[in-house]
């Protein structure tokens, strides 16, 4: 990598002999027309738009592609041996989709819409290649996990050097040169458990890094010397340590609103060690709160280190730059059976309130390990905007008889097992019980959830030994429950009622229990890759089941199957069942009302037919 920084670092401002040689590639290369095939050694030789199946190492050049370049195969690694493959193509150079243990190194990839491209599956390996003169060099999406991105020089991308897209995990990026990127060297949305360390990031692109709704990254020991580093949304609990930013720009914490409306701002966002030489101030703070930066050496900014700002109303607070509070600043409070407890303290040890905690304007209160949070019937109440309490890397919490109103999410919970939530309302959040990732052992039992503007619980990372028992659920803006990438969920003896898209929605989940519920005006929409569920002894009053295949963005389709609904009954749907490419499902035994003729309604999508779904 040092060699690498040296020669790079006499390039001029542009990458103009990053784009001689991508298009002294395109005059060298007449297109290869072959249509996609398998390929690799002892098979036959790769050409543009094949499919790598067995372990390959290239001893020729690639190009010029007019489509895509290669795909890699689970299991398979495909290394170049640095020859080079090259596009004049709106597709992707090398493509790994759906892929398990793939390995892609020392290859040369240009003149694609992306260089090289991760589409789900897990546990790749992207390293020692050279991905120059893209519209975008590296990208990671579609619920990619445990993807490694190592060792790479990234050039010349017209947009994005290295993308990770929303609803991946664990991605890691280390040690690469990304330079001279039209727009950001690094793109982050949305993604959990983010690793970016060490990476020389250079050029004069708009962002070096920019980060928008990710938590729990950790961005360490990298060399910033172009943009700025851009934080914004819903970009909580992230660590920057060690990091040198040599430019005329360092780090922009922005809130902003999103399309309905509702505030999205950092907060308790991390930096330390590292320093900052050039950028004056060191750190533009807009609608951002509870930033902590310690140990890090300034230099123009040293005597004016922050700009704070209000935006729409929301007001920078709780920052603290080097022991310089904002003007402000809340403090850290810890509160219990000797502190009273206010908006934004943390519940450090057991409590029962003896007063309402009115018109937070960013959390109620965060609950530290083992602690039991008893409202004794006492409100909290937001301004629309995070979270009324707040469960983040904790266990072992009790939290009963409180009244939580006008937050953006109710609770919200992460990282998070053993929680029992019991005898609470929630009432007019957003999202009245919001759970991301990983979460298990939770009880959410004889609640009231209400006028929730979404969902009334909302898991929208996979979670284990989920419990919702004996709950009421009024008048949801969209689904009651949406259960997402789940196994193992009891939902028992809960009452639905009003007009909602869904009561219950299940997207990818097995072996749950679904049993003795209550539903008005809705149905239960199970769809995707689910499997091995019961359904036992539901009363559905008006409409019934729906299975439902799905394709996530031209991916192969996820369907239901295997999937028992026992007891019950569906007494006034025209249409209990409603089947779409969805086989080997069973019904047994529901007392069947209006639809009792015609059960079924059975629908083929996109060439796949239902089958081998039976009733009786």
């Amino acid at each position: 990598m040092i060699l690498i920084q040296r020669k790079m670092m006499t390039y001029p401002d542009r990458p103009a002999l990053a784009l001689a040689a991508s298009l002294l590639a395109v005059c060298l290369f007449l297109p290869d027309l072959a249509g996609a095939e398998s390929c690799g050694e002892k098979i036959r030789r790769c050409g543009c738009g094949d499919k790598v199946v067995v372990s390959t190492r290239l001893d020729y050049d690639i190009g010029t592609c007019s489509d895509t370049g290669l795909e890699v195969a689970s299991g398979v690694t495909l290394d170049c041996g640095g020859h080079r493959i090259v596009g004049r193509s709106n597709r992707d150079g090398i493509l790994m989709r759906f892929a398990v243990g793939s390995r892609v190194r020392n290859c040369e990839v240009s003149g694609f819409r992306l260089g090289i491209r991760v589409r789900a599956g897990e546990s790749q390996l992207i390293t020692d290649n050279i991905v120059i003169g893209n519209r975008r060099g590296i990208s990671v999406g579609e619920q990619a996990k445990r993807t490694r991105v190592e060792s790479n020089r990234v050039e010349g991308s017209r947009e994005i050097g290295i993308l990770v897209n929303p609803d991946t995990s664990r991605v890691q990026l280390s040690n690469n040169l990304i330079s001279y990127s039209g727009k950001e060297n690094i793109e982050i949305r949305q993604s959990q458990q983010l690793t970016i360390s060490g990476n020389i990031l250079t050029g004069r692109p708009r962002y070096d890094l920019r980060l928008t709704d990710t938590h729990g990254a950790t961005i360490r020991g990298n060399r910033m010397q172009g943009g700025k580093v851009q934080v914004r949304g819903d970009s909580d609990e992230n660590l920057f340590s060690d990091n040198d930013l040599s430019g005329r720009y360092a780090f922009d914490f922005r809130g902003s609103e999103d399309r309905d409306g509702h505030w999205r701002g950092p907060d308790r966002n991390r930096v330390t060690g590292g320093s900052i030489l050039n950028a004056r101030p060191c750190f533009r703070l807009a609608g951002t709160t509870q930033t902590i930066v310690e140990d890090v050496v300034f230099g123009e900014c040293s005597s004016r280190p922050a700009d704070q700002k209000t935006v729409d109303g929301h007001a920078s607070w709780g920052n603290e730059i080097e022991g310089i509070a904002s003007q402000e600043v809340r403090p850290k409070e810890n509160c219990g059976r000797n502190a009273p407890c206010r908006c934004g303290s943390t519940v450090a040890e057991s409590v029962t309130l003896t007063e309402d905690l009115v018109g937070c304007s960013k959390f109620g209160l965060k609950l530290a390990e083992s602690v039991t949070l008893d409202c004794a019937g006492h409100e909290i109440v937001g301004r629309g905007s995070d979270d009324g309490l707040r469960l983040i890397g904790t266990r072992n919490v009790r939290i009963r008889n409180c009244t939580i109103r006008n937050f953006k999410n109710g609770m919200r919970l992460g990282n998070t097992n053993s929680v029992l939530v019991t005898n609470n309302q929630f009432d007019g959040n957003r999202v009245g019980i919001r759970m991301d990732t990983a979460t298990t052992d939770i009880s959410i039992e004889g609640n009231t959830i209400r006028r929730s503007r979404d969902q009334g619980i909302l898991v929208a990372a996979p979670a284990e030994d989920f419990r919702v028992v004996g709950n009421e659920f009024h008048e949801s803006g969209r689904e009651h429950i949406d259960l997402r990438r789940s196994e193992g969920a009891l939902l028992d003896r809960n009452v639905f009622s009003g007009r909602v898209r869904d009561a219950m929605r299940l997207t990818d989940v097995r072996e749950s229990l679904i049993r003795d519920n209550r539903i008005e005006r809705a149905g239960i929409d199970l769809r995707g890759a689910s499997t091995e569920n019961r359904f036992l002894d539901n009363l559905l009053l008006d409409d019934g089941f729906e299975f439902r295949g799905i394709e996530e963005r031209s991916g192969p389709w996820r369907f239901p199957d295997n999937n028992r609904i026992d007891g019950g009954a569906i007494p006034n749907a025209r249409r209990c069942f409603l089947i779409r490419g969805a086989s080997g499902n069973h019904i047994h035994n529901v007392d069947l009302g209006e639809c009792s003729e015609r059960p079924f309604d059975l629908k083929r999508v996109d060439g796949h037919v239902p089958t081998d779904n039976t009733i009786d």
